[in-house]
C-alpha cells in the first residue's frame, strides 16, 4: 500500500482567506509521515476561522509515495455552518466510494434517488469508476 509523502494546501479563493490573516501566496506543505495529521490540524484550524455562511474554496493535492497525485477542492466552512466540508480523509473516501459506484442508498445526497444515482454512473467512464472503485487497494487513507 502507498502511503502519503506529501500533503499541499493552497487557498482557490485567496481574498477571502486574507481578510482573515491566512497567507494565500505561500501554500502550505505537510510531508513525511504525520502529513496527514498535520494537514488536517492545519484545515481544522481554517475551518474554525472560516464563515458560518458561505465557503472557502480550498484546493488540496495529496501525493503518495508512488508518485500518484490525488487533488479535489475543499469546501471550507465553519464547523457550526451548514456544511462543513474540511475532513480531507472523509472527504476523498466519499468521493471515491460515490464516483466509484460504491455508495450506499444512505450516503446519496438527498435530491438523488438510487434509480438517479446508477443513471449518473453510466456518465461516468469505465476506467474512471474502476480508478474510484479501486483506489483504496493502492492507497491508504487513514480514518479520522
Amino acid at each position: 500500500m502507498n502511503a502519503a509523502t506529501k500533503i499541499r494546501i493552497e487557498f482557490s479563493e485567496s481574498h477571502i482567506h486574507q481578510d482573515r490573516g491566512f497567507d494565500e501566496k505561500n501554500p502550505k506543505v505537510f510531508e513525511g509521515d504525520d502529513c496527514w495529521i498535520l494537514a488536517q490540524a492545519y484545515l481544522n484550524d481554517l475551518a474554525h476561522h472560516g464563515p458560518k455562511s458561505g465557503y472557502d474554496k480550498t484546493d488540496v493535492i495529496v501525493t503518495f509515495a508512488d508518485g500518484h497525485e490525488y487533488g479535489c477542492r475543499l469546501d471550507i466552512q465553519h464547523p457550526d455552518g451548514r456544511n462543513p466540508d474540511h475532513r480531507l480523509a472523509e472527504h476523498i473516501r466519499r468521493f471515491c466510494r460515490f464516483y466509484g459506484g460504491l455508495a450506499a442508498d444512505t450516503e446519496l445526497p438527498s435530491h438523488l434517488t438510487p434509480e438517479r444515482y446508477q443513471v449518473f454512473l453510466k456518465r461516468i467512464s469505465v476506467e474512471e469508476r474502476e480508478a474510484c472503485a479501486t483506489f483504496f487497494e493502492k492507497y491508504t487513507v487513514p480514518e479520522f
